[in-house]
């Protein structure tokens, strides 16, 4: 008898320690990060549905739910300032929305990689500001590299999940969700399906390209897609002498950032640039250096001065037809190549794509250096 009381006991301590450790574990996973949404600002989306679900079923709710803005990648960030909270791990998501340009609806509930956000929000700041200082609003006292979630939605079903920070953001997963039939009414209670798609066609709601594509039925499904395609190079900053660079910021057309705080930038697997920014010193000056690909001064103003940006033209429409994609589409994907800017002492910036014995330059692009 004795015997069978201390197997039972031991049975209800293991019971008790493994209780205690799962619900330890389910407390791990809350995170303060914030949510938001946004579309390609060319092709209107309207999302009806956009939440994520923990492991344990808990509601999570993606911020910005109805009428999506631009640009890809950055919709939400803009318009959508939510407050850092609590939240747990998101482990799926569930999404349904309208496309206006395709006049059709998307619905979808896919799987998220849970222990990757779980490691991007793990991530600490590299950004020398913030990376040794303690961060008071902070779970663990740290500052960290990612801090949100975003989703992107546009034609075909396409959506993408990003981890976003401050200067970084990565492409996390990209679904596909499928076409839905869902009860008119239900989704626009105010508005008749017909009236909708006149109105966008014939109110300047979309871009005369955009139109063009929707009457031919040329509207380009699998754009977005051909954004993701990857490339091995690195940058390599080459400034006056006794210059000191600081720091890199490169910002690709599939909605990616990553900034570089040291000298030694690896050759990595990265998307086609369209942006890219740095900050450098000599003799006790300090300056900025920006560089856009493509020849179109809207394009820069949007980036840095939002005021006199034109909505509708505001970033390339297509970056198939631009400069940097065709040259980066002239890269043999078996060797490595180098993005050469070369900063002369008169602050002017050349660039230049260099693999093997090919040198690619660039004539479509916006350089501008600012003392600090």
């Amino acid at each position: 008898m004795k015997k069978i009381i201390q197997i039972f006991l031991l049975s209800a301590t293991l019971s008790s320690l493994l209780y205690n450790c799962q619900k330890g574990n389910v407390m791990n996973d809350i995170y303060v990060y914030e949510t938001g949404s946004g579309c390609d600002e060319n092709y209107p989306i309207d999302t009806y549905r956009q939440v994520f679900y923990s492991k344990d079923n808990k509601m999570i709710q993606i911020d910005g739910l109805g009428f999506q803005r631009g640009p890809w990648g950055n919709g939400g960030v803009t318009y959508v300032k939510n407050e850092k909270e609590d939240k747990k791990l998101p482990a799926t998501m569930k999404v349904g929305y309208y496309s206006y340009a395709e006049d059709k609806f998307y619905e979808g509930e896919f799987n998220l990689p849970s222990d990757k956000i779980k490691e991007y929000l793990n991530e600490k700041a590299d950004d020398p500001e913030y990376a040794n200082k303690k961060n008071e609003n902070s779970k663990d006292g740290f500052f960290h590299k990612y801090n949100r979630i975003e989703v992107g939605f546009t034609l075909g079903g396409m959506v993408v999940v990003w981890m976003k920070g401050e200067d970084a953001q990565k492409v996390l997963s990209t679904f596909t969700a499928k076409e839905a039939f869902p009860k008119w009414s239900s989704v626009f209670e105010d508005s008749d399906r017909k009236e909708k798609v006149e109105y966008g066609l014939n109110n300047n709601v979309y871009t005369p390209k955009v139109k063009n594509e929707i009457l031919t039925k040329t509207l380009p499904l699998g754009l977005w897609k051909t954004y993701e395609e990857k490339f091995s190079w690195v940058p390599a900053v080459n400034l006056p002498s006794g210059s000191k660079l600081e720091n890199i910021s490169i910002k690709t057309i599939n909605a990616e950032t990553e900034t570089l705080y040291n000298a030694d930038h690896k050759d990595r697997k990265r998307a086609v640039p369209y942006n890219i920014e740095f900050f450098w010193s000599l003799n006790g000056k300090h300056y900025n250096s920006r560089i856009v690909f493509g020849d179109n001064m809207n394009y820069y103003n949007a980036i840095y001065k939002a005021t006199k940006a034109s909505a509708t033209d505001a970033r390339p429409s297509d970056f198939r037809q631009e400069e940097v994609y065709k040259n980066f589409h002239l890269l043999k994907s078996d060797q490595s190549a180098q993005l050469a800017i070369n900063v002369g002492s008169d602050q002017s910036i050349n660039v230049s794509l260099k693999q093997g014995d090919q040198n690619l330059s660039f004539k479509g692009i916006i350089t501008k250096t600012f003392e600090q």
